[in-house]
């Protein structure tokens, strides 16, 4: 009887994989996935904030490990790019949470801790200035980003984002 009971142990083992951390973690933020496009504003100082036409353009790589976030936002005509970053999202086992690793045209690059909260996937950074946080959800389909400086105490937006997805 024993004998009977491990076999069918290894057998149960060898039809179901061991679950995946990262996968299931990533599969989380599938909602992303797509082509997103529309608007956004961001505040670099006093006066009015900045209007831009944003294209967000999120693929699932290295089967389903790692989310390619790829977002290039335009002031005035496609062609007058004012702000284009690559971000890859993956799991970190040893963590148990999100990194985002961020890179901008300009040259800046960065690793920064994300979660999952509230539906949402929120990331951030210390920066000299304060602490700063993005927090997107999709809503009713439509993706909509807030970037957030905390300081004093209190989170004061200076970017905000509204996407549609295309298709």
């Amino acid at each position: 009887a024993i004998l009977a009971v491990t076999a069918t142990q290894t057998i149960v083992r060898a039809d179901s994989p061991p679950a995946d951390p990262g996968l299931e973690a990533i599969s989380k933020l599938s909602f992303l996935e797509g082509t997103w496009v529309g608007s956004a504003t961001m505040r670099r100082g006093p006066g009015e904030p900045a209007a831009m036409t944003s294209r967000e353009t999120v693929s699932s790589k290295l089967g389903g490990r790692v989310l390619l976030i790829e977002g290039v936002h335009s002031s005035g005509s496609p062609e007058h790019v004012v702000h284009h970053a690559l971000g890859i999202v993956a799991y970190d086992a040893t963590t148990k949470g999100y990194r985002m690793r961020s890179y901008l045209a300009t040259g800046q690059d960065g690793e920064y801790p994300g979660e999952i909260k509230d539906g949402a996937f929120v990331w951030g950074m210390e920066t000299p200035n304060g602490k700063i946080r993005y927090t997107i959800r999709v809503v009713d389909g439509q993706w909509k980003e807030i970037g957030e400086i905390e300081r004093g105490g209190t989170w004061m937006p200076f970017f905000e984002m509204t996407l549609r997805k295309e298709g």
